[in-house]
This record gives structure tokens, C-alpha cells and sequence, in this order.
């Protein structure tokens, strides 16, 4: 063998035994390091929150008692020897006076009223009513209008007149509308129905109560013409 030869040929057992060495370091290294990183760590948060006390009743204090300002010893003592409280007497008021009014007065005494002795009163008298088929005065006659006299002469015919019970059995019910003249004398000179109530028996009664009423007074201003309804109404 040519011994230049083999001193350049690699030696493959001494690297082999070099990577070995090196390998067997390196492993705990490995280990090491793997141990030494930092691990999750688990956090427990813990928050702190206001607690309220719990309710508790407040008892009042006592009021403190006053002492006596007696002393007690002396209190026994005093029961003891019978002491008793003195009544005390009532007051006595004074009345006052009566007072004089008329010194109150003075001069300004209220004036005394006179008496008057009985006089002679006037009696009133009333007047005499006259009828209203009486034959008024001249001056009455003066003073009168148409339209009271016709309210006279309306007045005194609806007292004289009568609801005819027959009518009334019948249930009859109207208005008759007359019209007469009235001479100057206050006779009646014409009558006549110029609206019947549509019962024969009402027309004849109204007419039977206008002819009951005459005389009347006389006009003021001479024969006068009146229309009136004659009303029958069952109540």
C-alpha cells in the first residue's frame, strides 16, 4: 500500500465518534431548554364589589329619667312624721259696682218721644163696583176704548156660558166664531156663526151664551161689530 494514499483518505470512525459526542451533548441541552419556556399561566381575576350592610332596626334610647330633687332619705322621713300639705285658700273676686247709665249720658241723653193724643182718622171707603150691563157715564164712556169693551162684553158672555152635558158624553170639543152687532142702547141688532166647531151642539150653546149676555153697556162711540171664538174644552 502506498502510505501517501491512506494519509488522505477521510477517517470515517473518528467523525462518527465526534457527531456521537456531540449528539449526546446536545440532547440535554434540548431537554433543558424545552423545560425552561414559559407555560400558560392561569389568571383568577377577583373583583371587589361594595356589600351593603344589612338592615338593621334602631331601638330608640329610654329618655333618661330625671332624679328627684327630693332626696329619698328625706322623703321617708317626711312619711314618717306624717307631714301633710297646707290647702291653700280660694281667692275672693270684689263685685264691681253697678254702673248708672244715666251718668254715662250726660248731656247726651235720647230725647223722649213725645205722646200724641187720638185723632180722627178717615175711614176709607170703597167705591161700588158697577155692572158691566150697567149704562156707563158720560165720562166713562169718554175714558173707554174699543178694545176694553171688548174684552168686557167676551168676559161676561164666558160666564154665562154652559157645556152641554150631552156634548160633554160625547167627548165634543171645538172653537165656534160669532159675530154680532151691538146697537147703542148695548141690545144685540144681528148674530151669527161664521166658523162652526163641527158639533151642532156647541154652535147652539155659543149661540144660546151670546143672546143670555145681552143687554151690554153701550159702545163708547156708537153700534159696534165684535167677533169672538167661543172656546169648549174638556178638562
Amino acid at each position: 500500500m502506498n502510505p501517501t494514499n491512506d494519509s488522505h483518505k477521510p477517517n470515517w470512525l473518528l467523525r462518527g465518534l465526534i457527531l456521537f459526542s456531540v449528539g449526546v451533548h446536545l440532547l440535554p441541552l434540548m431537554q433543558m431548554t424545552h423545560l425552561s419556556r414559559p407555560r400558560n399561566i392561569s389568571r383568577i381575576e377577583l373583583t371587589m364589589k361594595q356589600i351593603s350592610s344589612p338592615f338593621q332596626r334602631q331601638i330608640p334610647k329610654p329618655r333618661p329619667r330625671f332624679k328627684s330633687l327630693v332626696d329619698p332619705d328625706e322623703q321617708i322621713v317626711a312619711g314618717a312624721l306624717g307631714e301633710r300639705h297646707t290647702p291653700m285658700k280660694p281667692l275672693q273676686y270684689a263685685m264691681p259696682a253697678p254702673i248708672d247709665p244715666d251718668r254715662l249720658m250726660g248731656k247726651n241723653q235720647i230725647p223722649r218721644i213725645p205722646v200724641v193724643e187720638d185723632t180722627d182718622v178717615a175711614e176709607w171707603q170703597d167705591e161700588p163696583e158697577v155692572s158691566s150691563g150697567s149704562v156707563p157715564s158720560v165720562a166713562e164712556r169718554r175714558v173707554m176704548t174699543e178694545g176694553v169693551y171688548t174684552d168686557l162684553i167676551q168676559k161676561k158672555i164666558e160666564a154665562l156660558k154652559q157645556y152641554p152635558k150631552r156634548a160633554q158624553r160625547r167627548n165634543d170639543q171645538g172653537v165656534v166664531k160669532i159675530v154680532f152687532t151691538i146697537g147703542n142702547n148695548g141690545e144685540i141688532v144681528s148674530a151669527r156663526i161664521i166658523k162652526s166647531s163641527g158639533s151642532r151642539i156647541l154652535d147652539r150653546a155659543a149661540m144660546d151664551a151670546v143672546k143670555k149676555a145681552s143687554p151690554f153697556a153701550s159702545p163708547p162711540n156708537g153700534s159696534i161689530i165684535i167677533q169672538l171664538p167661543i172656546k169648549f174644552e174638556l178638562l
